[in-house]
């Protein structure tokens, strides 16, 4: 937002502006704190000072009484990506609802347990928020996102049931991974969306920040594909002669999601272009092996098929936004 400035005479030798009050609230300065001053050709740039700022440890209760699990979920993981530092869960039976609650915060990166009784628990972040780094997070759950590709590959092509149980076992598991780096993500980018002190520490403009959020999202959004297009394969009765035909249709989808990744990773418009503008047929292709097929399990793995490349499309067309 851009605001003008009286400049007022103060002295002999010295002008003054007012600063804006939403700036001074966000950056959590007071009277007496130090501005930084960095001058340019024909602008001056203001930040806060290098020192470290204490702040209060933001804290909330949640009573778990008469409220069921998906409640109490939502509760904490609100808690978690709004920037609360403790959240202590109250429960009169804490003992048996204990394994749900653990199960909760072992998905949410940096909450440990710091203190438990019958009808208490006390969680605290002990992560460093500036020591969390977005590009990696990004690439980190890019090569999780692969793997559980290569293994729904494998799925749509196995014929064992037994084996099949394994793979989508596998890719649960990592399906759990990336929703912890997922939350992470958020906690970490919310925080510096709203303080820019800390977003100066990321190194990252608000758009940036933005962009990287929809990227993690969309991935997020993949890995969920994956999970449950393996999990159809199992009780999906297509024809063989049109499962070679969803099996090159799935391939397809895999080298535009390694191919969306690469220019992502090095701005590469003119990839991110070719895959935005082949996505229509893409989809047509999945369409029209929907039209043959009445299987209503195969038509939820075309529907997940549909939904893969749309994300895939989406992350190309960030990629073009990106640009200058």
């Amino acid at each position: 937002m851009t605001e003008q400035r009286k400049l007022v005479a103060f002295g002999k030798s010295s002008f003054i502006i007012s600063l804006p009050k939403k700036w001074i609230n966000e950056n959590n300065l007071k009277k007496g704190d130090h501005i930084v001053v960095e001058e340019g050709e024909t602008d001056l740039i203001l930040r806060t000072s290098q020192k470290e700022k204490q702040e209060t440890q933001r804290k909330t209760i949640i009573d778990t009484k008469e409220k069921n699990l998906a409640s109490i979920r939502a509760e904490i993981v609100g808690a978690y990506l709004n920037g609360v530092d403790i959240i202590e869960i109250l429960s009169n039976d804490l003992e048996t609802r204990l394994p749900e609650i653990k199960e909760i915060l072992r998905n949410l990166s940096g909450l440990e347990i710091m203190e438990q009784t019958s009808t208490k628990m006390i969680a605290k972040d002990i992560l460093n928020p500036k020591e969390v780094e977005i590009h990696s997070i990004i690439r980190r759950m890019d090569v999780i996102v692969r793997s559980m590709i290569d293994d729904t590959h494998r799925c749509l092509q196995e014929k064992n049931n037994l084996k099949k149980e394994t793979i989508v076992g596998n890719i649960r598991q990592r399906d759990e991974d990336i929703n912890r780096l997922y939350f992470l993500s958020n906690r970490v980018i919310k925080n510096a969306l709203s303080h820019p002190a800390f977003a100066r520490t990321l190194q990252m403009s608000a758009w940036q920040l933005h962009s990287a959020a929809s990227v993690i999202l969309l991935l997020e959004k993949i890995a969920d594909r994956q999970k449950r297009i393996a999990k159809l394969s199992m009780v999906s009765k297509l024809l063989p002669k049109y499962s070679a035909e969803l099996i090159l249709i799935f391939a397809e989808m895999k080298e535009k999601y390694y191919g969306v990744m690469k220019s992502y990773y090095t701005n590469n418009v003119s990839l991110a272009f070719s895959i935005e503008v082949t996505n229509k047929d893409r989809i047509e292709r999945c369409n029209n092996l929907l039209k043959k097929c009445e299987d209503a399990n195969t038509a939820r793995i075309i529907e997940n098929l549909n939904g893969m490349t749309t994300s895939i499309k989406n992350i190309s067309r960030i990629v073009i936004g990106l640009q200058d």
